[in-house]
């Protein structure tokens, strides 16, 4: 049985739509637990990302994913995950006070990513394409307006995820019809 390769394009589309969950499940948490939410963010993120950077470089070590080596992320990238995953496990406060900072950093690379996305759409001249275009301005916005307000309430961040979160969810879905317009197209 041959072995497919796992490739970036399919980890688009699905991590487009796992991101969207989260950001709404945690955005959500935020409202509802407000500080209390924020601790246990922190520590959930954090356990995360310290248990990917940790698988990360356990694969660099012992060569798997060797039949998709051109997307490995490597040593650098697992001991960067395991190091930021590290931090926010043994320093939460620091995370919670710079949170804001955070989340608009993350919301804006996330709305560069829509607006990669929507740009290939239009040039293909996706019927959707101007509504990913509009969701990555959105999502852009949102991530400058979290990043340059100082002192944003928890509640807000909160808010800024869920709607993140719903634009997430849009944009896989349209990337998914998109991607169907594509191979019924070649499919002629």
């Amino acid at each position: 049985m041959a072995v497919k390769p796992f490739g970036l394009k399919n980890l688009d589309k699905r991590g487009l739509f796992i991101l969207g969950v989260l950001a709404l499940a945690v955005g959500l948490s935020m409202i509802i637990f407000n500080q209390s939410a924020m601790h246990i963010i922190c520590y959930s993120i954090g356990g995360l990302l310290l248990l990917y950077g940790l698988v990360d470089i356990l694969r660099y070590f012992t060569g798997s994913g060797q039949q998709d080596a051109a997307y490995r992320s490597g040593l650098v990238d697992g001991a960067l995950a395991a190091g930021i995953g590290l931090f926010f496990v043994l320093r939460p406060q620091e995370v919670t006070d710079t949170f804001g900072v955070i989340m608009g950093i993350s919301l804006l690379v996330d709305g560069l990513f829509k607006l990669q996305f929507a740009v290939d759409m239009l040039r293909a001249r996706f019927q959707f394409g101007k509504v990913v275009l509009i969701l990555a301005i959105a999502a852009i916005v949102l991530g400058i307006v979290t990043f340059s307000v100082r002192n944003m309430t928890i509640i807000w961040i909160g808010i800024m995820l869920l709607v993140d979160g719903l634009f997430d969810i849009a944009c896989a879905y349209f990337m998914l019809r998109f991607d169907k317009t594509i191979r019924a197209a070649r499919a002629r």
